[in-house]
C-alpha cells in the first residue's frame, strides 16, 4: 500500500510536466507550418527572379546577334536592311501593352482579394485593392493615351 501512494505522488508531480510537453507539441506545429510558407514564398520568388534573369538574358543576346549581324554586312560592304519604325504601330502597342497590363492588374487584384477574403478574413483582403487599383489606372490611361496621340 506504501508503494501505490508513492507511485501516485510521483505520477501527480510528473503530469504537468507531461501536459507540457504536450502543449509544446501543439506549438511546434504552427511554427513548422509558418517556416514553410516562408520556404514555399522564398521558391516562388526565386523562381521569378529566375525567369526575369533568364528573359533579361535572352533580350541582350538577341540584341548582340542583331548587332553582330550588322557589324559583318558593314565589314562586307552590304547594304544594311532597313528595320522601319512606324510610330502609328508603336503608339498602338503602347496602348495595347497599357490594356494588357490593366486587364491582368485588375484580375489578379480581384482574385488575391476573393482570396485572402476566404482564407484569412476580410481585414485581409484589402491587400488585393494595390494590383486591383493599379490595373484599374492602367486601364483609364489607354483611352487618355490614344486621346492624346489623335491631338
Amino acid at each position: 500500500m506504501h508503494l501505490n501512494l508513492k507511485m501516485l505522488s510521483i505520477l501527480a508531480a510528473l503530469a504537468p510536466v507531461a501536459a507540457g510537453a504536450a502543449g509544446v507539441e501543439d506549438d511546434v506545429v504552427p511554427l513548422a507550418g509558418a517556416v514553410g510558407g516562408i520556404a514555399l514564398s522564398a521558391i516562388f520568388c526565386l523562381s521569378i527572379a529566375a525567369v526575369i534573369i533568364v528573359a533579361i538574358i535572352a533580350r541582350f543576346r538577341i540584341n548582340a546577334l542583331k548587332h553582330e549581324e550588322r557589324m559583318l554586312a558593314i565589314e562586307r560592304g552590304q547594304e544594311l536592311p532597313v528595320e522601319p519604325i512606324n510610330r502609328r504601330d508603336s503608339a498602338r502597342d503602347s496602348a495595347m501593352g497599357a490594356l494588357r497590363v490593366g486587364l491582368l492588374f485588375t484580375a489578379l487584384g480581384i482574385s488575391l482579394a476573393i482570396a485572402l477574403g476566404v482564407v484569412c478574413g476580410p481585414t485581409q483582403a484589402v491587400w488585393g485593392g494595390i494590383p486591383f487599383f493599379l490595373g484599374v489606372a492602367s486601364l483609364v490611361f489607354v483611352p487618355l493615351y490614344r486621346k492624346f496621340r489623335k491631338d
